[in-house]
């Protein structure tokens, strides 16, 4: 903010406008931001008893490698290699797009949750992993909405 007022400023010194517009624009009052509390072992817990299936195994893969929810639903079977995960992709309003950091990553991923994926993977038609019912990418709100 300061440093577009300082522009702005200038620019009037200068003769290439008028009037600064910057001049009574003042920062908004923010929440401070505060840190995410993880999970406890008891909620993990009874985060595993209350679902079952594909829903079970998201949960498990969001929680044994740390992706981003974004990250699991662009997830691709080809992104599966040698007990990694290949996170290169994210979903945004259910299409491809690049990751939050904009950087690709290999995740190691734990032998059982491995063999639960590739045994996932081999009964989903098409290439995602997670795709809707029509085969599509799923976007964050969806499963926000599924899972409320």
């Amino acid at each position: 903010m300061v440093l577009l007022n300082e522009l702005f400023t200038e620019a009037v010194e200068n003769g290439y406008v008028t009037k600064n517009p910057a001049r009574k624009v003042s920062i908004p009052r923010c929440k401070a931001p505060q840190e995410t509390r993880a999970m406890v072992e008891a909620e993990v817990r009874r985060l595993f008893e209350k679902t079952e299936g594909r829903d079970r195994l998201m949960w498990r893969t969001l929680l044994l490698t740390g992706i981003r929810v974004g990250e699991l639903l662009a997830l691709r079977k080809p992104d599966m290699a040698s007990g990694t995960l290949c996170i290169d992709e994210s979903s945004f309003e259910g299409k491809s797009s690049t990751t939050k950091n904009r950087k690709t990553r290999f995740v190691p991923i734990p032998q059982s949750l491995w063999s639960e994926l590739e045994s996932w993977a081999s009964g989903v038609k098409g290439d995602l992993l997670f795709p809707t019912s029509t085969g599509t990418m799923y976007g964050r709100s969806a499963i926000r909405s599924r899972t409320c």
